[in-house]
């Protein structure tokens, strides 16, 4: 078997692995910093046929890792960038940019809105406390 080809679940046959994972870390990569900056000058620099990578893109498992990678290049591109715009639009007096950023910052999804009437103590009570993220169920499954 060639230098790079594992076969496995997710590889039958051995696909070159070592050369899929820089094309998908080339594809995952914006444009302009794309280095080379063609897909068939990558091919020649992996030493891979003409078309390999267009073939692979027709993969839904490869363009999952391609779409996966992609996303953390952004978190990790832009979230600090970003969260600092946000802050400083809450600062000037943005609503909006003020729920964004403590949402962010507190990690509170849309999802945990809660509307209660009543006692906040009773609210609590309900959740299980102000720091405790863990569902009944979870909890009762904890203490067995």
């Amino acid at each position: 078997m060639k230098k790079g080809m594992h076969p496995g679940p997710n590889n039958p046959g051995g696909k070159l692995i070592n050369e899929r994972v820089r094309a998908i870390e080339w594809l995952a990569t914006p444009q302009p910093q794309r280095m080379p900056v063609l897909q068939e000058e990558l091919e020649r620099e992996l030493s891979i046929s003409q078309g390999r990578i267009a073939k692979w893109k027709r993969e839904d498992d490869f363009v999952d890792a391609v779409y996966d990678r992609a996303r953390q290049i952004a978190r990790i591109s832009h979230t600090s960038e970003i969260v600092e715009s946000v802050a400083k639009e809450a600062i000037r007096g943005n609503q909006q940019a003020a729920t964004n950023y403590f949402k962010y910052i507190e990690q509170i999804s849309e999802k945990s809105t809660v509307n209660h009437q009543g006692k906040v103590s009773d609210l609590l009570e309900e959740s299980g406390g102000t720091n405790d993220k863990r569902t009944k169920t979870d909890r009762e499954s904890l203490a067995h």
